[in-house]
């Protein structure tokens, strides 16, 4: 898979696996990091909706992408996309899926191993495995129960070809939403909607 190809798995896994945040206790008893990571861990399967703004260098106006987002415990993400240009984008344990228009591919997550490494960092975060997390990124955790932001830098070679950083919006036990910066200047921000 060429630069361009893996990009576009890497964005799509990003936005999927940070979106499955959503899988946490209503009941987040502790207001610093291990606390949040505590509560992250008592998640199960998840769904919610986003609405997501891709800032692109290339276009003037934001593209917007709205659908859906799941979780089901260990190691499966899926991200559905609305409208007549939507599709589906799964990872199953080592199996990537990807449907848009018909057309299904099937990838060896090996073989990506920078969307690998991010996977294995995000998967830790549903765990609440702050250790491996930290293995991946710098993290700087602040503000309040009510409000607060998780910043993640990666320390990863593989993972600082593609993202400078990533911010975690959330309040109490909930993820907001997520912004996401990549190397080439494009972001995104993700607010995830609630029913």
């Amino acid at each position: 898979m060429n630069v361009n190809g893996a990009k576009v798995v890497f964005g799509v896994l990003l936005t999927g696996i940070l979106g499955c945040l959503t899988a946490i206790s209503p009941s987040w008893a502790g207001q610093d990091l291990r606390g949040l990571m505590d509560a992250l861990a008592k998640g199960g399967t998840s769904r919610v909706a986003f609405v997501e703004e891709k800032h692109l260098d290339m276009l003037d106006v934001p593209l917007i992408q709205k659908g859906s987002l799941r979780f089901t415990p260990p190691d499966r993400f899926e991200r559905v996309l609305d409208g007549s240009g939507g599709g589906r984008f799964t990872i199953d344990g080592e199996r990537v899926l990807q449907q848009q228009g018909g057309v299904h591919r099937e990838l060896d997550l090996g073989q990506l191993p920078a969307v690998k490494a991010f996977a294995a960092s995000f998967g830790a975060t549903l765990r609440g495995d702050l250790e491996m997390l930290q293995k991946y990124y710098q993290i700087q955790f602040g503000g309040s129960r009510d409000s607060w932001e998780l910043e993640l830098v990666p320390k990863d070679p593989q993972l600082q070809r593609f993202v400078t950083r990533i911010v975690i919006r959330g309040q109490d036990a909930r993820v907001m939403g997520m912004e996401i910066h990549e190397v080439n200047g494009d972001w995104s921000d993700m607010r995830l909607l609630y029913e």
